[in-house]
């Protein structure tokens, strides 16, 4: 019990301390900033959401961090609205994903984004070999746009 004490720890150290926040200003598309990003997020499958409404921002909130404790505090803002991606579950702590840029065309958004992969193998960096449920939260002005498209560069 001792040591499932400290995993959990070490589990939720691991997911606080690595989310980021970042400002991105595109000359060629949307501002954003990245407002969460981390590899042990709460859910488990693949999917990307526009939220443009408090109660929708909350409910994925709290089952992006249902395993965090404590959860970090996100504050929703009413001018903005949020793109929730989460990669599905992976087998290493060696992915990571890099958003390039955010645009519009029409009734729909489109994120564009890089897979970086890590080279554990040639010794480059020592990673966490573990099942990671990645995850980026992204702020974006308030839209109107309806659909969300990945783009993979």
């Amino acid at each position: 019990m001792k040591y499932f004490r400290l995993f959990l720890w070490i589990i939720g150290l691991t997911v606080i301390f690595s989310c980021t926040t970042n400002n991105v200003a595109n000359a060629q598309g949307m501002d954003f900033r990245i407002l969460a990003s981390g590899s042990y997020g709460g859910i488990s499958t693949k999917s990307h959401q526009l939220v443009s409404d408090e109660n929708t921002y909350k409910k994925i909130s709290a089952e992006l961090y249902k395993n965090v404790f404590p959860a970090p505090s996100l504050v929703y803002s009413p001018d903005k609205s949020y793109i929730f991606i989460t990669f599905g579950q992976k087998n290493s702590g060696g992915l990571d994903y890099e958003i390039t840029k955010v645009t519009s065309s029409g009734n729909k958004i489109q994120v564009y984004l890089k897979s970086l992969h890590k080279n554990v193998k040639s010794g480059e960096m020592n990673v966490t070999m573990a099942i990671a449920n990645p995850y980026i939260i992204i702020e974006i002005n308030k839209t109107q746009s309806k659909e969300v498209e990945l783009i993979q560069e």
